[in-house]
């Protein structure tokens, strides 16, 4: 075929896809667009609003304002709204389309509820205004009739629309009760009738107590806690509290907890149990609570206060870690005078280097190691002390040396403990035979020694019995210096990882 008629049909080609294009897909892509944009009840962007009211037979009037980038709730009460509430809100007024035009004249209002609707929303941008009202339901119960501004048409609505937009103010206000954000939260005082501390952050999830005593608390504990307290929402919200007496029991609170940063601190009061199971208070326990200094009184969840945990010993961090497993890149352990070191390469893959070469190894037998030692915890605290022999530290028989990713510094623990004899309770002694009276002294003397109840040797033995407690010092560390009380049974844990890593066949 000649290179002339290949291009005629190339360009014919082209020609034909053109027209499919222009007047097939395009066409119908701007039909569609056309029809969608015919069915919308009201055309305003979203974006544009500026301005809502809602007159709810149910819920009563509102109204909205949006100054800048927020809206606000003007009426009946002054509060910011809730950002979530409220995209959901306009989504749903400036994307509704009618199901149907019922009529377009002659249209006997009073017949389908106009003359007391359900449901008048007005809205608006600085340019134009829709009021968009919603009378009767049909006689199938599914749909309601719709009228926008004063147009002569009888619209016909999903019942989903007006259910999305017949809002009260109480569902599109803002419900937060601690207005502080949770990463600025670096101060924690708690207080009941029992318990009183204060806790300060230190860094990424590390939190100390300060008050009564100093001790490092566990951080994703209080981090747990303070996103709880500062994602709280309120039940309900008595704008306007009874000053009688003391109704919510905020006058003499149960409990007190302050958070503050840099550049907030606010202070949640826990009052009383609210009575009753009404309306106003479905399910599970509420309590009163209020933001000390302001007016409006919340009702809360009482589950999201009795998880929090108050008990300082349960508090406490106890753990010798803190590191991340997929962050240790080299891992050295000398134990029993030998040396086992392991090492992570760029792809993620463990090789052994000591005591044995092995250029590949299971992953699993370097992070148990890893793991047997980020889950220790001690049972006691000893204060630093310069002479170390007292704890077997000045000549350490298990040190681990982590190398993490990024940092120069690698964390090295020393753990020295009391050897412990070997278990010869179930040796039984060999007879002790009478030498012979014509032996010499010397040769009684060999008799004997072959025939003693004296047990042999067994060093390995020795060895293998495990101590009680392990006396163990990390750098670096939280408690800089103190000597930590560890269970001994982590002697005989790390003798096991240690076998496998040099017995266990490569894959």
């Amino acid at each position: 075929m000649k290179l002339t008629k290949v291009l005629i049909y190339l360009v014919i080609l082209a020609v034909v896809a053109t027209y499919i294009y222009v007047f097939e897909i395009r066409k119908k892509q701007e039909k569609v667009a056309a029809e969608k944009k015919a069915a919308q009840i009201i055309d305003l962007k979203r974006d544009k609003l500026t301005h809502i009211i809602i007159k709810s037979k149910e819920h009563g009037e509102i109204e909205l304002k949006k100054p800048v980038d927020s809206w606000v709730l003007i009426k009946p009460v002054k509060s910011k709204c809730d950002d979530s509430a409220m995209a959901s809100w306009t989504r749903s007024i400036t994307s509704a389309e009618r199901e149907s035009v019922v009529a377009k004249k002659d249209v006997k209002w009073s017949e389908f509820g106009f003359n007391d609707p359900n449901l008048t929303v007005t809205i608006g941008s600085n340019d134009k205004t829709f009021k968009v009202v919603f009378g009767a339901q049909n006689p199938a119960k599914t749909s309601y009739y719709a009228r926008v501004d004063s147009k002569n048409e009888l619209l016909l609505v999903a019942d989903t629309l007006k259910n999305s937009l017949d809002k009260s103010a109480f569902d599109l206000r803002d419900k937060t009760v601690v207005a502080i954000a949770t990463n600025d939260v670096e101060r924690l005082v708690y207080s009941d009738k029992k318990t009183k501390f204060e806790l300060k952050k230190e860094g990424i999830s590390a939190w100390r107590m300060i008050k009564p005593q100093t001790m490092r608390v566990k951080g994703a504990t209080i981090d747990r806690d303070v996103l709880r307290l500062t994602n709280m929402k309120a039940r309900k919200i008595i704008d306007k509290p009874k000053s009688n007496g003391d109704p919510y029991g905020l006058k003499e609170p149960v409990r007190r907890i302050t958070l503050s940063g840099n550049k907030l601190e606010q202070t949640l009061l826990i009052g009383k149990y609210v009575e009753g199971k009404g309306k106003d208070t479905p399910g599970p326990k509420k309590v009163y609570a209020q933001i000390e200094g302001r007016t409006p009184v919340y009702v809360v969840d009482d589950w999201v206060l009795t998880k929090l945990e108050t008990d300082p010993k349960k508090l406490q961090d106890r753990s010798l870690f803190s590191f991340d497993t997929a962050e240790i890149h080299q891992v050295q352990l000398k134990f029993n005078g030998k040396t086992w070191l392991a090492v992570r390469d760029k792809d993620k893959k463990w090789s052994l280097q000591q005591p044995i070469k092995e250029d590949q190894i299971d992953t699993w037998l370097v992070t148990t190691v890893l793991w047997d030692l980020k889950d220790l915890q001690w049972k006691e605290l000893k204060k630093p002390t310069d002479d170390l022999s007292t704890y077997h530290l000045d000549k350490p028989q298990l040190i681990a040396t982590l190398s993490v990713k990024d940092k120069k510094e690698p964390i090295v623990f020393k753990a020295g403990w009391t050897p412990v004899p070997a278990d010869t309770s179930n040796q039984k002694p060999s007879k002790v035979e009478k030498p012979i009276a014509k032996e010499t002294d010397s040769e009684a003397k060999k008799i004997s020694d072959k025939t003693s109840t004296k047990p042999s040797a067994k060093p390995e033995s020795l060895q293998q019995q495990p101590p009680k407690t392990v006396y163990a010092m990390v750098t670096p560390h939280g408690d800089k210096d103190s000597i930590f009380v560890l269970d001994g049974k982590l002697v005989s844990r790390i003798r096991g990882d240690l076998e496998r890593l040099i017995k266990k066949k490569v894959k």
